[in-house]
């Protein structure tokens, strides 16, 4: 893996000289940041990955993290790390589908989950996020995009990112 998170998503560099460790840090610390995390507030994440984000919000930010995957593999090694970090208390790990989830939170966050969602359900997951979200609610959603003028074509291809990743 790329860092100790186990963070497979875009990382956020402040300098030319910071390592890929810090730098995923500091893109989860800006997500938490933006999202004006606060010990009271209960996050729901769609994609948990291995757990990264969900960890990193908790034992910096004092929050209630409720995270789902779809993946026996990433819901096994996430469980494993919350309860390695001591925070079973303030992380909820499901295995469950985003279209699943019910109740409503003070904060949401996806990153870099949405380019498996597949365009034509990508009405049906932001309606799921505007269902989660509370009143005045914040949402973040890190994403993968590509220029305006390729897009079209891109949905008809398929390419390395597609075969292998996605």
């Amino acid at each position: 893996f790329l860092d100790p998170t186990l963070m497979y998503s875009s990382a956020v560099f402040e300098s030319r000289n910071q390592t890929l460790d810090a730098a995923s840090i500091h893109k989860l610390d800006l997500i938490c940041q933006k999202l004006e995390l606060k010990p009271f507030d209960h996050v729901v994440e769609i994609g948990s990955g291995w757990g990264g984000f969900a960890i990193y919000a908790a034992k910096h930010y004092g929050c209630q993290v409720t995270t789902v995957t779809i993946s026996h593999a990433q819901y096994d090694e996430a469980i494993a790390r919350v309860k390695q970090a001591g925070l079973e208390h303030r992380v909820t790990v499901r295995m469950q589908d985003y279209r699943d989830i019910q109740g409503q939170f003070d904060k949401l966050v996806s990153i870099e989950m949405i380019e498996a969602v597949g365009h034509q359900y990508l009405s049906t997951y932001f309606e799921q996020c505007r269902k989660l979200l509370k009143p005045n609610g914040l949402a973040l959603i890190q994403a993968i995009t590509i220029d305006d003028v390729r897009y079209e074509k891109a949905l008809k291809t398929v390419d390395y990112i597609k075969r292998y990743i996605f």
